[in-house]
């Protein structure tokens, strides 16, 4: 009813993507070239997930601006490249990680990478739409 506030964390999550996994308790953050994971009720951070990006030989960085998840949340895509101007996005690697279930019951799930596509090469990721998801 008061509308109070508190701030749990201080850094700056500008043009950051956000992915709930309910099953795991889990709440994923991308940063530049990272995505963290958070507990989703405490708000503890709880794991990093690093990501390699190419090196850029543009203006414009590469980031992480995208992730997925599979409707059985064993799955996780996260797919880097770079922001354009006009909201058009370049995608040049594409990451499959899989959910490795902890068999600890104070210790969180975590993410095992699967799989790196540099996808910058494939003629047919030229004019690809980034609304992917897993069949």
């Amino acid at each position: 009813m008061h509308n109070l506030r508190v701030c749990i964390n201080n850094e700056n999550f500008e043009g950051s993507k956000t992915l709930e996994f309910p099953q795991s308790n889990l709440v994923l953050i991308s940063m530049k070239d990272k995505v963290i994971t958070y507990d989703n009720e405490t708000y503890a951070k709880v794991g990093n997930i690093p990501i390699t990006l190419l090196i850029s030989e543009t203006r414009e960085p590469n980031e992480v601006i995208g992730m997925q998840k599979s409707t059985d949340e064993k799955w996780l895509a996260i797919i880097s490249g770079k922001n354009l101007v006009m909201d058009e996005q370049k995608q040049n690697q594409l990451f499959i990680y899989k959910k490795k279930k902890s068999n600890n019951l104070f210790e969180y799930d975590e993410f095992v990478l699967h799989k790196r596509i540099v996808v910058k090469d494939l003629p047919i990721f030229k004019q690809v739409s980034m609304q992917f998801h897993f069949v």
